[in-house]
């Protein structure tokens, strides 16, 4: 079997591609921002990819939703941040920008303001962060951006503090008509690059470090970046995110 299999290019997805030597089945990769890969996905160009949480509603029909598996934050996430020249509540009527990368990032912080605030922060959407008032940044981006802004609010941090659950950004979506033929095979697959990265963190880190390209982004800072993220979550957790994404905010 041959298939075609996202992968999100930052490096949150560094621990999920691990053991490509030990990919069960003949392959092509491609490896994109976010974004790309849920459009690829509604085309149904892919055959197994990681796709914004968010976005998985849209192609549930035709994919179904590899358990456990995650990129996840419970709390400052450091690469989903709000970069303001005015706090975070007083962002109404004012122009936001949003990077094209994420459909995740802007329905959470979406939810966040509509919840604490009663506006949609992105009611006034800018396509220029020079004229913007505010900027939506994620992924490698958000953390080697330089920002002129006032004020940065971690999107991660907002999420937690607003609902008191985790924030489920990214799952990896399989295609409903090859899922049972090989899904027990995937699941290990991602299950052991999670363990090699589990066994040889150190290394890991330092070749993120590498891979940001970001000056005096240490191993130790990546160190620190990975203990925010969570790859492996249960099913309670997917559905406090979808049911707050849906609007079902009690």
């Amino acid at each position: 079997m041959f298939l075609n299999v996202g992968e999100i290019s930052f490096i949150n997805f560094i621990p999920l591609k691990l053991c490509a030597e030990r990919f069960p089945f003949a392959r092509k990769t491609f490896s994109l921002a976010p974004s790309k890969l849920n459009n690829m996905c509604r085309d149904g160009a892919l055959d197994i990819s990681a796709v914004s949480f968010f976005a998985y509603k849209d192609i549930e029909k035709s994919y179904a939703r590899l358990p456990n598996f995650c990129i996840a934050t419970d709390g400052e996430v450091k690469s989903i941040e709000l970069f303001s020249n005015f706090e975070f509540g007083d962002l109404k009527g004012k122009k936001v920008f949003a990077t094209s990368f994420s459909e995740n990032s802007i329905a959470a912080l979406s939810a966040v303001s509509k919840f604490k605030f009663g506006f949609d922060v992105f009611e006034n959407r800018s396509n220029s962060v020079e004229e913007a008032d505010a900027a939506l940044m994620i992924g490698d981006l958000a953390m080697t951006y330089s920002s002129k802004f006032a004020f940065k609010f971690d999107v991660g941090e907002l999420w937690r503090e607003t609902f008191n659950v985790p924030l489920i950004c990214s799952c990896i979506a399989i295609k409903r008509e090859i899922y049972d033929e090989i899904k027990g095979e995937i699941f290990e697959y991602y299950e052991n690059s999670l363990l090699e990265f589990e066994k040889n963190i150190g290394r890991y880190c330092e070749l993120a470090a590498v891979a940001l390209g970001k000056p005096n982004f240490s191993a130790d800072d990546a160190r620190l970046y990975y203990s925010g993220l969570k790859y492996r979550m249960d099913e309670f957790a997917f559905k406090k995110t979808r049911d707050i994404f849906d609007g079902k905010f009690a």
